[in-house]
């Protein structure tokens, strides 16, 4: 009898969980993100992101919205990510 040969079982790789993250925000929401904002010492879209469950479009049109009102200033900005903090002035 002829044996056969195991074949090596290939894994399919890590995959990252899609996350459902939020297109579009209602007053509400966003004045409960404007009240815990606040409480981190340094801001970015990702930690919006993955904090309010929002998508990251939306996280930085929101920081962009709060760097218009003076709220945070803007301290490095990159192609990808951008870091800001609250204005103490």
């Amino acid at each position: 009898m002829i044996e056969t040969a195991k074949r090596k079982k290939w894994s399919k790789g890590k995959s990252k969980e899609k996350s459902n993250n939020l297109i579009l925000i209602d007053n509400e929401n966003y004045d409960r993100i404007l009240r815990e904002i606040f409480k981190n010492k340094i801001l970015t879209p990702s930690n919006l992101t993955e904090r309010f469950h929002i998508s990251c479009s939306l996280s930085k049109k929101i920081l962009n919205d709060l760097v218009k009102q003076r709220l945070i200033v803007e301290i490095k900005k990159s192609n990808k990510q951008s870091i800001y903090i609250k204005n103490n002035y």
